[in-house]
């Protein structure tokens, strides 16, 4: 039986969807799909909060890369660039990963690392944000 495959998707409009499913690893096909665009890209961020060598490990934003073009800024990509080190605001839908295994298959979010990921995106969200009130 496969292992489960956990990854979290972000909204355009900044809602937060754990994605979950039993069916091996995401590919490239899963994740135009779950993205909604044709040409994917990788942001490898390092959260701000976590120098160095972490327990939750890294994880990586895969994100439309002609989404500047062709949709509007990721609102919860304001709140993810307060976790992570990045300043520049992402477009579209976005999926976050865990990072690349050694042949390069895109391995999955622990159970950690996507309490860790809700809680601190929940944390960063204007006051007042409800995932639940966006749907």
């Amino acid at each position: 039986m496969p292992k489960k495959f956990q990854a979290i998707k972000i909204h355009e409009e900044g809602r937060l969807e754990v994605l979950t499913w039993d069916e091996g690893p995401l590919d490239l096909d899963a994740l135009r799909r779950h993205i909604g665009c044709e040409w994917v890209d990788a942001v490898h961020p390092h959260p701000a909060s976590m120098a160095g060598e972490s327990e939750w490990g890294d994880f990586v934003f895969w994100l439309d890369d002609e989404g500047m073009f062709n949709a509007g800024i990721n609102m919860g990509s304001l709140a993810l660039s307060n976790i992570c080190d990045f300043a520049q605001p992402l477009f579209g839908n976005l999926i976050i990963t865990g990072n690349e295994d050694k042949e390069g298959a895109i391995t999955s979010l622990t159970d950690s690392q996507v309490k860790w990921i809700e809680e601190a995106y929940m944390a960063h969200m204007p006051k007042g944000w409800s995932n639940d009130a966006v749907v």
